[in-house]
């Protein structure tokens, strides 16, 4: 076979290959523009485009519900719309002032009322078919703003001389919120949890922190945090708990080893020391009383490293970690000295067991 056949066999293939190649090319974009029917599934929430409106679907929290909708159009467009949808999640769709306001739960037609104002759709070039459910319920609703006074509230401390930064505070909730929740005065939320935590970072029974607030019955009616709006949002509350505080020893507490699976397979932890032991703990009186010793949790912690230094064999000294139930924040350990254990990683003998594993 001469050169100059190869030559020709060559262009042959290669010209071959362009229109193959343009071939495809030309199928793909036409099959891109066939127009047909895809349904989607579209998660939604409604929202106001006034801020002296309120939206939202009549559902349990968080106010969300699925639609299916059937749109057609192009099979490029309708790709781009699906990757679109699963770039941004639940679509947030606002409702403008053309919708008339109520104080009782209304019916919108998903296709002519909502789905319209779905501005992804509007972008998307496609046209709506069918929607699944055919209505959906919502609220649709005008703000009221009014000024309510703040009522203490400490739970079971007793604070002596509180102080807050606002007397009186702003709430701006829709109408059929306050049909439901009246003039209930406003409430410091979970002003006892925080007092704790802050008494017991300072070690001390004086207080100054910012404390949210709340309505006593939002959470028994379930109205969504977004209906109620407090203009400051929290107040500072400063005062000082009327409360002894005491340092009592608590225990026996046993120890646990945590101990990487790693090191487990291959080693065993060997130690002298007694793996139950008493510590102090410190803060009120009452509180420490209602602690119990079994809830305190003590651990000792193995390093996958310990294997190499100090290695296996030698004499390894560590603190004792100590954590008490999340409820006792206004407890703490008192931990002077610091509690240790000395240990030995030993190679493992197979069945054997060591009293160390606590």
């Amino acid at each position: 076979m001469t050169s100059n056949t190869i030559k020709i066999r060559w262009r042959k293939f290669k010209t071959a290959m362009v229109v193959t190649l343009i071939t495809l090319l030309i199928w793909y974009a036409a099959d891109m523009n066939v127009s047909e029917t895809t349904p989607f599934s579209i998660q939604i929430r409604l929202t106001s485009a006034d801020p002296d409106r309120y939206a939202g679907l009549v559902t349990e929290g968080p106010y969300e519900q699925t639609i299916t909708v059937d749109l057609k159009g192009r099979r490029r467009r309708l790709r781009d719309f699906r990757d679109l949808l699963e770039k941004t999640g639940v679509v947030t769709i606002e409702i403008d002032r053309s919708q008339p306001t109520s104080v009782e739960p209304q019916e919108l037609s998903t296709i002519d009322d909502v789905l319209p104002r779905m501005k992804e759709l509007q972008e998307s070039w496609l046209n709506i078919d069918n929607a699944t459910p055919k209505t959906l319920k919502a609220r649709i609703d005008e703000i009221e703003t009014r000024v309510l006074p703040i009522k203490e509230d400490f739970g079971n401390l007793e604070v002596s001389a509180p102080h807050l930064s606002h007397q009186n505070i702003t709430v701006r909730m829709p109408r059929f919120a306050w049909a439901m929740l009246g003039d209930e005065p406003v409430v410091l939320d979970n002003a006892e949890g925080i007092i704790r935590d802050a008494v017991a970072r300072a070690d001390g029974d004086s207080f100054e922190e910012d404390v949210p607030l709340t309505m006593g019955l939002m959470n028994d009616l379930k109205l969504d945090a977004d209906m109620v709006e407090f203009q400051p949002s929290e107040v500072r509350v400063t005062g000082r708990i009327r409360a002894t505080r005491v340092t009592k020893s608590k225990g026996p507490i046993q120890i646990k080893w945590y101990i990487p699976n790693e090191v487990q397979k291959e080693y065993v932890v060997e130690t002298e020391q007694e793996l139950r032991m008493n510590i102090d703990v410190k803060g009120p009186e009452n509180r420490i009383e209602q602690l119990n010793a079994a809830d305190i949790r003590g651990w000792v912690e193995v390093f996958a490293g310990d294997v190499d230094d100090p290695g296996p064999g030698k004499e390894i000294t560590r603190k004792v970690e100590f954590r008490l139930p999340t409820e006792f924040s206004d407890c703490i350990p008192v931990l002077e000295p610091h509690p240790e254990i000395r240990f030995r990683l030993e190679p493992s003998t197979g069945n054997s067991t060591t009293s160390s594993q606590g």
